[in-house]
């Protein structure tokens, strides 16, 4: 099983204490890790807007730019996306679109979602979600 770190657990180890569980958890799959491009972009943004940008930007450039494969929102990322929208906001569920598209990025790519904020993806139909750093 391969796992997408969502922005949130994408940024854990460089927290100033990182969750222990996240961070045992994190070195068991090494190899089997992915992100999305969206994550990196929140990263950047993040750091930008914390004035700190340096640290995250060396952080993304020698611990995920390289060790992480970065997805794409390609063509059936985009599909997947439209569809699960539109199913969630007939159902009276609505999201932001950033998540939309990061959870469609996981389904595309049959990926554990891994995030802090799993209530932004409950109800979500087939995605998997997992909070590393619950006990």
């Amino acid at each position: 099983m391969s796992y997408l770190l969502d922005t949130n657990a994408l940024s854990e180890p460089v927290r100033r204490r990182p969750s222990p569980a996240f961070m045992a958890r994190l070195a068991a799959h090494t190899g089997r890790l992915a992100t999305s491009v969206l994550c990196v972009g929140e990263m950047i943004y993040g750091a930008r807007r914390r004035g700190n940008a340096t640290i995250y930007e060396d952080y993304l450039r020698e611990a995920v730019l390289g060790r992480l494969s970065v997805l794409p929102v390609d063509v059936e990322t985009a599909v997947a996306y439209g569809d699960l929208r539109h199913r969630l906001e007939r159902r009276g569920q609505p999201r932001t679109d950033m998540d939309l598209l990061i959870a469609a990025t996981a389904l595309r790519h049959a990926l554990v979602l891994v995030t802090h904020n799993t209530r932004d993806f409950d109800g979500i139909p087939t995605l998997r979600v997992e909070d590393w750093t619950a006990p």
